[in-house]
């Protein structure tokens, strides 16, 4: 989408804006709060284009890279390559039910909260190809993760042997995070799930 043409937005909209009645109040809110923290603006004054507080659709579900179930809480949030730019904030645990969580290639920065472990649905979890800092947080708590991509990004301290109580894990994603030090944890050997690691070019 041409720059120009991605919407800015306006002070008085808010989360209300985009919820009815019967919608969980919780999943609009967080999703408002991830706009804000992530939205992108330029000399024209646009922004990202995936959450549109000038569309005419009447549910946050329509909006691009979002779906829900039957009950209007969102499972999946797919907004890689969206020109993300800031931070994840603590709020996005409050969509509960999400099992596909993929900000990969934006410009995130800051840390992983440690609130996002407590999305305990999730299935695919891609942060890969931002900013991100900070250590590597407890993801034990995500017991039906099959795929967790953190590659790409600056990410010190150890690989924490928590990741080894991932024990549905079939993919991990550590490439490109040179400041990560000490040593592989010998038990992800015993994953048995896992049929696919990459770990090229961190700093063990």
């Amino acid at each position: 989408l041409p720059m120009s043409s991605m919407m800015a937005l306006p002070p008085a909209a808010s989360w209300e804006s985009f919820a009815t009645v019967s919608d969980p109040p919780s999943q609009p809110r967080a999703l408002y709060d991830l706009y804000l923290a992530t939205s992108m603006t330029n000399t024209s004054g646009g922004s990202v284009p995936w959450f549109d507080p000038d569309s005419n659709e009447t549910s946050y579900c329509t909006f691009t890279g979002l779906q829900c179930d039957q009950q209007n809480y969102v499972t999946i949030l797919d907004l890689n390559a969206l020109g993300l730019d800031g931070t994840i904030p603590d709020s996005v645990s409050d969509l509960e039910r999400l099992n596909r969580l993929r900000l990969d290639d934006n410009s995130l920065r800051g840390t992983i909260p440690n609130s996002l472990a407590e999305l305990t649905s999730l299935v695919h979890l891609n942060l890969g190809g931002n900013s991100l800092s900070g250590h590597l947080p407890d993801f034990s708590s995500l017991s039906r993760l099959r795929r967790l991509k953190l590659g790409r990004n600056a990410f010190s301290g150890t690989i924490p042997p928590s990741l080894c109580q991932l024990k549905t894990l079939v993919s991990l994603d550590l490439e490109a995070n040179t400041r990560l030090e000490g040593s592989l944890p010998s038990c992800l050997s015993g994953l048995q799930a896992l049929n696919w690691l990459r770990v090229t070019e961190i700093g063990l």
